[in-house]
């Protein structure tokens, strides 16, 4: 009995741990991606994520199925901008092999629009003990498979690491990391180039080293490439080695880096560099072994260019991730809070362009796919805030939650980043058998119907109705009005910043009323009046900020045709029906001309047409070429001599210099 209670109440322990981790209050702007709890709370992990060319989102990573053993299944994820799922594929390894980190770690979208994951598994498919492969998916956008393959070599307990993936002009594409010889002691890197099928075409090792952390081989988007042999130790230091090789692999420079601190004048210790390549250069950024985060720059033949420390109690640097302005972002764990992750702007000079920290969420990398957006990818989370980090979010008891919430106070230090030429692990040259290919789709069942949750994104979402507001003809010195429809269909609170009207010609567009704010799922009006001063076509545009993050700023085309101004016809009778009449008598109608406008109304000409015109006739001499000045009025007899009995029926045409040009009077009767 106290054995069944002890295990209801583990189970009820852990379905209240998976609700706390599950919780989507939790997330700014967010989406978190669970699995549900049967799967265990640790739910969908992202290890990499891809801005697509259609405008959503990639996200790959794995499913953990046992928090004990690790064991996990590879799952990429296809989501829209909002994080709702557009498809989901987790790859369940089938029950006749070991189910031990399977997991995609890398993705990129290729020239054909198809996506390509690529990962490792431990699951042995070429039953060597202990040994990684390599793996690789080609998915089309709409989530159909063309090809998975893994790429297994001959040699025992080996490990394969990915670091990164490149398209090459000929559409071939280069896989580039790192494997590890525990046997051996050794780690070098590689490059494996395939074909658009997944075929192999050729391989590569170089630097084959002894173990110390995990390092890095990238194939760089100019074809070369850079190798990070880290965490050697020399007489005044820890160092990190970095090699580049040009693109037929022969090596350019090999430079060991480590910093001195003149403040406390002595060298520091530093730990593992992360770095990214920049149009001039690589930007690096680590922390010390003091857990201080350090930020340097390096030329195309790793020269140093700048270098700066980051004063912080425990600063862990997780990622470095470039921008759109030849800068970057360098993301840090516990950097500046006793909890959470902070994302830290950096110039291409090395300035520091704002930090903020995001509270409990943990970052690990920064996609910066417009000037107006960014999105964070975390352990199983992705959010979307504007270009400065700011994002606006409660949680729901109403209390503002600190994400984005700004540092100010970071201390920079100016440090030396000190080079030794040529040094670092001795090369080894260490050569495997050939990579081979093989088609693992059969060892996976592919689950499309697992259960993900996403978290509910609180992001206001601003929508309007129209994305150009076209007056038509106006004439100048009067005005019109149109109505413009705006609506919050998201679920947080819509906080309009500022309404303005700019461009050439914004001061002949004026603002009835403003808006400040629209709650979720309500609709709201705003009035724009167009009243131009001169002839000729007017343009501005109407600008609206707000706390979306996806559209903080909206950008509406006004529109109108100004006319010069003239007179304003009103006739007193447009339809002049006679009513029953009889032959050989003489009927008269008067009708009245007004000119209601603020200019001269010039009648340049009035003629009579339809069916019955040699029964009805008007007194034209008293229309014709007249000039009525403002307010003025003139009157004309409409006469009908019936000869033939049936329906008569005739118009007269005025043509004048109002906007509407021509005025039409329309004239019936019925003869008896």
């Amino acid at each position: 009995m106290k054995r069944i209670f002890l295990l209801l109440l583990i189970a009820l322990l852990l379905l209240s741990f998976t609700s706390v981790f599950a919780d989507s209050k939790f997330f700014p702007f967010a989406e978190k991606f669970n699995t549900p709890v049967k799967e265990w709370f640790g739910g969908f992990g992202i290890d990499n994520s891809m801005y697509t060319s259609d405008g959503n989102f990639v996200l790959v990573g794995a499913v953990t199925v046992s928090p004990y053993t690790g064991s996990c299944h590879p799952a990429i994820l296809k989501v829209d901008k909002n994080g709702k799922i557009i498809w989901a594929k987790m790859f369940e390894l089938k029950k006749d092999l070991a189910t031990v980190h399977n997991r995609f770690t890398n993705v990129i979208e290729l020239s054909d629009e198809s996506y390509l994951a690529v990962g490792y598994s431990k699951s042995n498919f070429n039953n060597k003990d202990g040994a990684e492969e390599l793996i690789a998916l080609n998915i089309l956008p709409n989530g159909n498979i063309r090809w998975f393959k893994a790429f297994g070599r001959e040699t025992n307990n080996e490990q394969t690491w990915p670091c990164n993936v490149v398209e090459n002009e000929d559409n071939s594409i280069s896989i580039s990391g790192i494997v590890r010889v525990s046997s051996e002691n050794v780690t070098a890197g590689f490059s494996l180039d395939i074909d658009s099928k997944g075929n192999v075409i050729s391989e590569f090792n170089v630097d084959g080293v002894g173990w110390y952390t995990r390092k890095y081989f990238k194939k760089l988007d100019d074809n070369s490439y850079i190798y990070q042999a880290n965490m050697y130790y020399r007489d005044n230091g820890w160092f990190d080695t970095l090699k580049r090789y040009d693109a037929n692999r022969s090596l350019l420079w090999s430079k060991a880096y480590y910093l001195y601190y003149p403040e406390a004048k002595k060298n520091l210790n530093i730990t593992e560099i992360k770095y990214i390549q920049v149009d001039d250069g690589f930007i690096c950024a680590g922390d010390t072994e003091s857990r201080m985060p350090f930020i340097f720059k390096i030329d195309d033949n790793g020269n140093v260019i700048w270098g700066k420390l980051l004063k912080s109690e425990s600063g862990i640097t997780t990622n470095i991730c470039p921008s759109l302005d030849n800068g970057a972002f360098v993301t840090l764990k516990n950097g500046y809070s006793t909890v959470g992750m902070t994302v830290i702007k950096v110039s291409e000079k090395g300035d520091i362009k704002w930090a903020k920290n995001y509270g409990s969420w943990e970052i690990f990398k920064v996609l910066n796919p417009s000037s107006d957006m960014l999105c964070y990818t975390g352990y199983n989370s992705l959010a979307v805030v504007n270009s400065t980090g700011d994002a606006n979010f409660v949680d729901n008891n109403n209390r503002e939650f600190f994400v984005g919430k700004p540092i100010n106070d970071i201390e920079i230090k100016q440090v030396e980043i000190k080079t030794v030429e040529g040094v670092g692990p001795s090369d080894f040259n260490y050569k495997y058998n050939t990579t081979k290919s093989m088609d693992i789709t059969k060892y996976f069942a592919v689950k499309t119907d697992f259960s993900i949750n996403t978290a509910i994104s609180l992001r206001p979402e601003i929508q309007v109705e129209k994305q150009t507001l076209n007056f038509g003809n106006v004439k100048a010195n009067s005005s019109q009005s149109l109505v413009l429809n705006i609506s919050n269909n998201g679920l947080g609170m819509l906080k309009i910043d500022s309404i303005s009207i700019t461009g050439a010609n914004s001061s002949d567009f004026k603002l009835k009323n403003t808006l400040t704010s629209i709650k979720s799922k309500q609709k709201e009006q705003l009035v724009i009046i167009a009243n131009p001063k001169t002839a000729g076509l007017k343009k501005a545009t109407l600008n609206i900020t707000s706390n979306d993050p996806l559209k903080s700023h909206l950008q509406i085309q006004l529109i109108c045709n100004a006319l010069n101004p003239s007179g304003i016809i009103s006739i007193s009778e447009k339809n002049v029906n006679f009513g029953t009449v009889s032959i050989g008598n003489t009927y008269k109608k008067t009708i009245t001309i007004s000119n209601l406008g603020s200019a001269n109304l010039k009648i340049s000409a009035a003629t009579i047409g339809g069916t019955d015109t040699d029964e009805f006739s008007f007194e034209a001499n008293k229309v014709i070429n007249k000039i009525l000045k403002p307010k003025e009025k003139i009157s004309f007899n409409v006469i009908l001599k019936p000869k033939t009995r049936g329906t008569k029926s005739a118009y007269i045409t005025i043509t004048s210099n109002d906007v509407n040009k021509k005025s039409r009077i329309t004239l019936t009767a019925q003869v008896k």
